[in-house]
């Protein structure tokens, strides 16, 4: 159920991580969601934290796990280009 995907592909944990609910994502976490589900647009939860400059939540992910840094989403973006590219910059410190 925590990684029941809406008509978009979302999952809770995309929702949570797209706002910074940072308490959210460490009890998705704990009950186990999974990070590398893939919305429409082919992206990971930290794809949608890393766009939207959430970057506490960037760094949890990132050290739950250091994969999710090099997913790229249909269009060839990494967590980072996206930061980049809406002007995030702390999430690329």
């Amino acid at each position: 159920m925590v990684d029941q995907q809406d008509n978009n592909q979302e999952t809770p944990m995309h929702l949570v991580c797209h706002n910074g609910y940072m308490e959210a994502v460490s009890l998705l976490h704990e009950f186990g969601a999974r990070l590398d589900i893939l919305d429409e647009e082919e992206r990971v939860s930290l794809h949608r934290a890393a766009s939207e400059g959430q970057t506490a939540v960037v760094r949890q992910l990132v050290k739950w796990d250091k994969r999710l840094m090099v997913h790229k989403d249909e269009h060839g973006n990494t967590p980072l280009h996206l930061a980049a590219e809406y002007g995030k910059g702390l999430c690329y410190e």
